[in-house]
């Protein structure tokens, strides 16, 4: 209806001018049978993809009716009938032009699900379908409409109601920045993670910092007290007792970041040990143990390079991509899966410094985005040429 409501008003300079139409044009009667079969779709996949535990209606259904998928499927069984019965009541002249605009304002409001997903940087509940029908909205819905009125200089209106409402509704799910009071980092002595701690590293925040070289956790922690940060040195091997030193650690003071950077190169059963079975057991001690926390975990870009190179190391960051963007959350956690590119104390032309790496996942987090890649460039320009080098990486294999 608020769609509905910003097409009329940007609309309205035309309507005065011209009379409206009696008739119905077999393109708006088409338009018409395939929008509604994309609405169809749309909320099929909104089922499909669990929407009742994204959509805070739905969300406080669930909690208070414990009952919210069954009421998300009932109301989109009751949405697709009104939606019908419009559809029906389009072909009435005296209700012709006022559903027409619903209509279209139904299409472009799926713009929701678009900015949702773009916001938080990942996939959000019907986004795909949503994308469709937007597009076919704007650029062959909205154009006929307008030819109904014998108007074609104003096509551009539906696009311009698109942007305007993307920018509302962007700007209404917007993540705010969030403070962390409390945070367990592994592989904290060097890189990225010694990087992160100092920007974390204020009056009032206490931070546990993990890894095996206690001289360098040493080093990371008296700068960070420098800051105000109270910090808990942890030598340890991530590979031995990492749920105790998590739980000790939340006893201090409730944890609600907990940041899985630690990483082994070595032998594979090295590699298993620490990048998989370690880490996988970390995050769901995490899970289990944080409530309304974050919980980070550290891929890899090169899980996006299927070329064979460091293939079993690739593969263990590959195992922990899957499982943090797939695993069932828990106690209102999230969980945040970042996929850093080469990163080394000097900056050169095929990598960044490490404590530019800091940067983007300090700003990453407190964006509240649930996938973080960076660089950025990177990030696009390796998804762009998958596809080339899994044909290259197949042919020279076969």
């Amino acid at each position: 209806m608020i769609l509905a409501f910003l097409t009329v008003i940007f609309t309205l300079p035309v309507y005065v001018n011209v009379n409206p139409p009696n008739f119905l044009s077999d393109d708006i009667k088409y338009d018409i049978w395939i929008t509604f079969f994309l609405m169809v779709l749309h909320k099929i996949e909104s089922y499909g993809t669990n929407e009742w535990n994204f959509c805070p209606l739905y969300k406080y259904l669930t909690k208070r009716l414990e009952k919210g998928k069954g009421f998300f499927l009932i109301f989109c069984g009751t949405f697709l009938v009104m939606a019908f019965f419009i559809m029906m009541l389009i072909h009435d002249p005296n209700y012709r032009i006022y559903l027409l605009l619903v209509w279209c304002g139904q299409l472009l409001n799926e713009i929701h699900h678009i900015s949702k997903s773009y916001a938080f940087k990942k996939y959000y509940s019907g986004s795909v379908t949503a994308l469709v029908m937007v597009l076919y909205g704007c650029f062959i819905f909205f154009p006929h409409y307008m030819a109904l009125w014998n108007v074609k200089d104003y096509n551009y209106i539906g696009v311009v109601v698109t942007i305007i409402s993307f920018y509302i509704f962007y700007k209404e799910v917007e993540p705010g920045e969030r403070k962390y009071s409390s945070i367990f980092i592994t592989g904290a002595s060097r890189g990225i993670g010694a990087e992160i701690v100092q920007l974390y590293a204020r009056e009032g925040c206490h931070i546990t910092i993990c890894s095996r070289n206690e001289k360098k956790l040493n080093e990371v922690a008296a700068k960070a007290k420098t800051r105000g940060a109270t910090v808990t040195v942890c030598v340890m091997d991530i590979r031995k007792n990492v749920e105790k030193a998590l739980v000790d650690a939340n006893k201090q003071k409730p944890l609600d970041l907990v940041i899985a950077n630690a990483c082994m190169r070595g032998s594979k059963k090295e590699e298993a040990e620490a990048n998989i079975l370690s880490t996988v057991k970390m995050i769901d001690s995490a899970m289990e143990t944080l409530h309304n926390g974050t919980i980070v975990v550290m891929s890899s870009m090169a899980v996006f390079q299927p070329l064979p190179i460091d293939s079993f190391y690739v593969a263990t960051k590959t195992l922990l991509y899957d499982y943090s963007r797939r695993m069932k959350r828990i106690n209102n956690n999230r969980v945040v899966t970042v996929c850093p590119g080469m990163c080394r104390d000097k900056k050169t032309i095929t990598n960044i410094t490490y404590k530019e790496g800091a940067e983007y996942l300090f700003n990453g987090l407190n964006a509240g985005y649930s996938f973080i890649a960076f660089p950025y460039h990177h990030y696009l320009l390796l998804r762009f040429v998958e596809p080339l080098l899994n044909i290259y990486n197949d042919y020279m294999l076969h």
